[in-house]
């Protein structure tokens, strides 16, 4: 995302990889499939699939979405009036995709270091609505973003460790592990079994463990 924004504001690198398996040596960000190189120095990197999917939806700003209206409940009829078939559509702040230009925009107004940072977005998000300056989007599907809070086990792991919405029938791409005590019980649980599934569907096996398991079948 950060290089197609780049490429909009006129940022310009010497070379760009793309569809590639870079290992960063970053703890933050291990591993990217895009990365943006100038003069000999990483300006940028990406994930494809996530510029791919954002650029699908048509917006300038796509939010995560999550089933609780938080920290002023008393937002949630304006949330509720716009999105009706949903549970996911309140706007959370955590997580957000968009092009360096609207970025700019939605965040020119000013806020105090004492004001909440997601009331912030949410009301610049109705503001916007009234207005039309920019389209922003809330990912109401999950289709890129996931917020754990108070959503149970309705996301699984598919086999070679692709996420599932079983509400939405979408695999989100970033998860965003909010929510109270049962929720990081239940993000630590997922990530776990998030990381085995991934880990078996990239092993490789020696003809040992591959006749062991066909008798076992």
């Amino acid at each position: 995302m950060f290089l197609w924004s780049c490429k909009k504001e006129s940022i310009y690198a010497d070379v760009i990889f793309v569809n590639g398996n870079i290992y960063t040596v970053d703890s933050l960000t291990p591993s990217a499939s895009v990365i943006a190189v100038r003069n000999q120095r990483i300006i940028g990197l990406g994930d494809k699939n996530i510029i791919d999917k954002f650029k699908n939806l048509n917006c300038d700003i796509l939010f995560a979405s999550e089933i609780n209206c938080w920290p002023d409940k008393n937002l949630a009829n304006k949330f509720d009036e716009i999105h009706t078939e949903t549970r996911y559509k309140y706007l959370n702040s955590w997580l957000y995709i968009g092009t360096v230009k609207h970025l700019k925009y939605i965040m020119q107004k000013p806020i105090e270091n004492n004001e909440d940072d997601q009331l912030y977005f949410q009301n610049r998000f109705l503001e916007n609505l009234e207005t039309q300056e920019i389209v922003i989007k809330l990912d109401c599907d999950n289709y890129i973003f996931q917020c754990l809070s108070g959503i149970g086990d309705t996301v699984g792991v598919l086999f070679k460790g692709i996420l599932i919405n079983i509400d939405t029938c979408c695999c989100p791409l970033v998860v965003h592990g909010n929510g109270g005590p049962q929720d990081k019980f239940f993000f630590d649980k997922l990530f776990r079994k998030f990381e085995s599934r991934r880990a078996y569907a990239h092993r490789t096996f020696d003809q040992r463990e591959i006749r062991a398991r066909q008798s076992v079948l």
